[in-house]
């Protein structure tokens, strides 16, 4: 087993201080997607709630957005065990009936989230999004349960005091429930830009004491590594987008090894590429946490369970990448136009990239999978999109 990472050691750290009460604000100094994929790979299980900082950031929103698609099964035990039976089919009149009439204080936190949770099932009443809020939403759903929340940019920012005013934005959050974990993703001259003041305001405070350095490979060692093991260097674009977003120890070996495949013709192509990307598509903030390596769909193809190669679920893209080994033939192309209708008819939008371009062409791949990921973002995506 391979020795914890520098930023690893650093969040549990942090988490440690947030067990103890202490109002806690991890801030990931350092190349944005690299520090995104290590709060991801920290978080575990637990959802990320992200919220863009190209704007102010309204992080009890983002993060409330994201307990609520828990919250329904720990709505519907909270009202059971006030009940003291199980539930009744109800209509809207009979819920607020059965409110009224419940032997428990309906004004503490956790009833106040679950009456606002299980009211959404009559009408479609929008939901505070307030630290009262985010308080109502931790008291109600279990602690190893909660979202863990992240501010990062999605695009470079013209603001030097973003960085501040998410910080300050988090404040309110960490004071009312203190075991939250929340953190902001920020380069260094930002990060310099709120701490190198003599303001000592809380903010700076909050930033100063959850600094956490976040470092890479560089496009220089990168190729280094290529040269060694007999590998031409890929083009400035490629070398450009895998240092842009930051490149890990692991994420550099995993390209030395897709390159290595890749340049050999066979079959382990695809798959090396297909793990590359998932971790590409990981590592870029627009797209992090969205997409799930090899997954099964629900539908057959032939006389199989269908698979994506990467699927993003809640907006139903795939993404399949051809090895050359495996789409040579006739036979082959009709097998994926087939699988590719297949998807359609289901409502996934489904993108096609060789292997060997993921060495040669990322930039363009992982600018066409943003893309798309932000058309189905979009409110005027097809029905059934997201």
């Amino acid at each position: 087993m391979s020795p914890p990472r520098e930023p690893e050691v650093s969040l549990h750290r942090l988490q440690a201080r947030r067990a103890a009460g202490v109002p806690t604000v991890a801030v990931l100094v350092g190349p944005a997607g690299l520090a995104v994929r290590e709060w991801v790979r920290w978080a575990g299980e637990r959802a990320v709630a992200r919220c863009a900082a190209n704007s102010t950031p309204d992080l009890c929103a983002a993060w409330s957005g994201e307990a609520l698609a828990a919250a329904g099964p720990h709505a519907e035990a909270w009202l059971t065990a006030a009940l003291g039976r199980p539930l009744p089919a109800m209509t809207r009149f009979d819920f607020d009936t059965l409110w009224r009439a419940l032997p428990a204080d309906t004004t503490r936190p956790a009833a106040v989230a679950a009456h606002a949770v299980l009211l959404r099932r009559f009408t479609d009443t929008q939901l505070s999004a307030d630290p009262a809020a985010v308080r109502a939403f931790a008291e109600l759903i279990p602690a190893d349960g909660w979202p863990t929340l992240l501010v990062a940019r999605d695009r470079p920012s013209a603001d030097p005091n973003w960085l501040a005013a998410a910080v300050r934005a988090a404040e309110p959050i960490v004071a009312a429930v203190p075991g939250l974990a929340v953190g902001a993703v920020a380069s260094e001259a930002e990060y310099v830009t709120l701490t190198d003041r003599p303001d000592g305001t809380r903010h700076q405070t909050l930033a100063r004491e959850g600094y956490i350095p976040v470092t890479g490979v560089s496009a220089g060692e990168l190729v280094t590594r290529l040269t060694a093991a007999g590998l031409k260097a890929p083009p400035a674009d490629t070398l450009d987008q895998l240092t842009a977003d930051g490149l890990s120890d692991e994420a550099a070996a995993a390209f030395v090894g897709t390159a290595r495949a890749v340049a050999a013709a066979d079959n382990s192509a695809k798959s090396a590429a297909e793990r590359f990307l998932f971790e590409q598509l990981n590592a870029h903030p627009p797209t992090a946490g969205l997409f799930r390596l090899n997954v099964e769909l629900p539908f057959r193809h032939g006389n199989r369970p269908g698979e994506g190669d990467l699927v993003a679920d809640r907006l139903k893209v795939v993404v399949e990448v051809d090895g050359l080994y495996w789409h040579l033939t006739a036979d082959q192309y009709r097998r994926d136009r087939r699988k590719d209708w297949l998807y359609q008819t289901h409502g996934y939008l489904v993108l096609r990239f060789l292997a060997e371009d993921v060495v040669t062409h990322l930039s363009e791949i992982i600018a066409t999978v943003t893309d798309a990921v932000a058309r189905r973002r979009s409110p005027s995506a097809p029905r059934g999109a997201l």
